[in-house]
């Protein structure tokens, strides 16, 4: 049997739509043939929102203690969510934000420590977080926190199609003054990067200084030039020697 991916879902708040999603997405049967489910929450509250939702098929659910005891077939539950919280649907309560938080931070912990595979996050009210001290915009921020990552990218992406945000969490009169062409590289090499082959054309790049032909002041290294190893799409050395030259010759241009 292939191996199916761990995914960690966190409950986002306990008032908000995150547990009715999971129960709709997760009554599909076809789920669970794709993945092993760890729910981050509580288990008395999947059941009070089970009750409101009759239509939908019924679920397995299996309370561990650990994601190490998840089991296929079925939603396995971490109860990180105390039963003390009262559950308000549709009403932003502190205790609605205070178990969207809790919920996290247990997830965060497990994915860092290798428990889980992936992590899919229900969502928070950022204002009623933010009144508890949360501190990020949203869950990108956080992540990238934890992480120790100066670079997040909210990635949104189909078999066909594949959106980045330049910005995140902006207002949209900021935007136009946040934008320039190094930002926007930054996020093509990070979408493209895991997958490249295909890129920039050579040609249009003078191979001393990695400079565009066409628009000066511009330099190009590494993956976003069409350039491919003998072993596919990805090569260091090709990074290295690209981004050395690309380097000197910015900084030469700047004296």
């Amino acid at each position: 049997m292939a191996h199916r991916i761990v995914v960690g879902i966190t409950q986002g708040d306990s008032n908000g739509v995150g547990y009715e999603v999971i129960i709709k997405a997760l009554s599909d049967s076809r789920m669970l043939d794709m993945c092993v489910p760890v729910l981050y929450g509580n288990s008395r509250t999947l059941g009070l929102y089970r009750k409101m939702i009759p239509e939908t098929d019924q679920i397995s659910t299996n309370v561990i203690n650990s994601a190490a005891d998840a089991r296929g077939k079925r939603l396995n539950i971490i109860n990180c969510v105390s039963d003390q919280l009262p559950v308000e649907p549709g009403q932003p309560t502190e205790a609605g934000a205070k178990a969207a938080i809790q919920a996290l931070d247990a997830a965060v912990k497990d994915l860092k420590e290798g428990l889980i595979d992936a992590l899919v996050t229900a969502p928070i009210n950022k204002h009623t977080v933010a009144a508890l001290g949360f501190g990020f915009p949203g869950h990108t921020e956080y992540l990238m926190d934890r992480f120790d990552s100066t670079e997040g990218l909210m990635f949104m992406c189909t078999d066909t199609l594949k959106i980045g945000l330049v910005t995140n969490h902006e207002p949209l009169g900021n935007v136009v003054n946040l934008i320039d062409v190094m930002l926007l590289l930054m996020v093509i090499f990070m979408i493209t990067a895991p997958m490249m082959s295909g890129g920039v054309d050579v040609s249009e790049v003078n191979p001393k200084t990695m400079e565009s032909r066409l628009v000066k002041g511009l330099y190009f290294a590494g993956e976003i030039l069409d350039v491919d190893a003998y072993t596919g799409g990805y090569n260091l050395q090709i990074a290295w020697s690209t981004g050395r030259a690309a380097g000197a010759a910015a900084g030469l241009a700047q004296e």
